[in-house]
């Protein structure tokens, strides 16, 4: 399993009552295999991105902010690239400009957010990504069906 190596540090050692609560001890119970990732890496579809070992049109993109390493993935192809943003965003309405999205969702976002301010910076990046990358969530329904 791939993870940045701040989301693996945070999810061995949580910090915070959110953390502890993000990272239940019941989903490592299995002893999964990890490989980690840093903040180095290389200029992708706009980003920096650490290509997968073995995976060269795979790449974890950091975009923390929602946790200590959040990560999205992308998938570079001759059409375009697919970026899943992940924990990112929670409404498409929120890659638009001016950026929409639910007041419920707005504040539970905030809420859950290790560094709000970060995630703003995130969504302004992701906001400015050519359109050959098509950037999706799977917690917004209509972006999720689409797949």
């Amino acid at each position: 399993m791939h993870a940045h190596v701040a989301e693996l540090a945070a999810a061995r050692s949580p910090g915070t009552a959110g953390e502890r609560h993000r990272y239940p001890f019941e989903q490592w119970a299995h002893g999964p295999s990890w490989v980690t990732h840093g903040e180095d890496g290389e200029a992708w579809i706009g980003l920096s991105a650490r290509p997968l070992d073995g995976l060269p049109d795979v790449a974890l993109v950091p975009l923390a902010s929602h946790s200590r390493g959040h990560s999205g993935m992308a998938e570079r192809a001759d059409s375009g690239c697919l970026l899943h943003a992940g924990d990112a965003y929670n409404a498409r309405g929120e890659l638009e400009w001016p950026p929409r999205c639910p007041p419920h969702l707005r504040l539970a976002q905030r809420v859950v957010a290790t560094d709000y301010a970060l995630r703003l910076a995130n969504l302004k990046r992701l906001r400015e990504l050519p359109r050959l990358v098509r950037v999706f969530s799977a917690h917004d329904a209509e972006e999720l069906a689409a797949f």
